[in-house]
């Protein structure tokens, strides 16, 4: 057995690390389907009542100039704690914005340069392209990353739904109880 062998390099990555050149490695991802790994995290009645709590409980102290669906969003990111890319795309723009707010902003067509030729997409890379736009912090990404976090988000949106209507359904039926409370007084 080389000494190459044995320390577990390959001859070329070793020749390559000599020369200067930069090393590329890529990431090991699992063979799993991503329904997989998705079922026990937004699937799970645990984490749907972890998130229903948490948003419940945001929802009561959150002012009247937040929105629901924007404190409903925080908390899905905080309840899959940063793993995703969305996640942290939604934790962060809460700090972004806020900052922007203290800074003094530049016109749109003055960061973008403007003026530059657009380079026409084919159907596929427009679709992807708007696909990127519609999950948090994926606007830039590959394709394969892409579509594992699309379907992490669509897991986590459903699960939001279902806690959502959950939720309603038990103010709903508090309300009415209520409603009745003090009709009968």
């Amino acid at each position: 057995m080389s000494s190459d062998q044995e320390s577990g390099t390959n001859p070329s990555t070793l020749l390559r690390a000599q020369s200067g050149q930069r090393l590329f490695r890529r990431s090991r991802r699992n063979s799993e389907a991503p329904e997989s790994h998705l079922s026990w995290r937004w699937r799970a009645t645990v984490t749907q009542k972890v998130y229903s709590l948490k948003l419940y409980n945001a929802l009561r102290r959150s002012r009247r100039s937040t929105t629901v669906r924007d404190t409903a969003d925080k908390m899905l990111a905080a309840t899959a704690r940063g793993a995703t890319r969305w996640s942290r795309a939604i934790l962060v723009s809460r700090v972004r914005t806020s900052l922007l707010r203290h800074k003094n902003t530049k016109p749109a067509s003055a960061v973008r340069g403007g003026g530059g030729r657009s380079r026409k997409l084919s159907a596929v890379g427009s679709r992807v392209r708007d696909l990127g736009g519609l999950v948090p912090g994926c606007r830039r990404t590959a394709l394969p990353e892409l579509l594992d976090e699309t379907a992490d988000y669509i897991a986590a949106l459903e699960m939001q739904v279902r806690a959502m209507t959950a939720l309603s359904k038990i103010m709903s039926e508090f309300q009415s109880s209520e409603y009745k409370l003090r009709s009968a007084l």
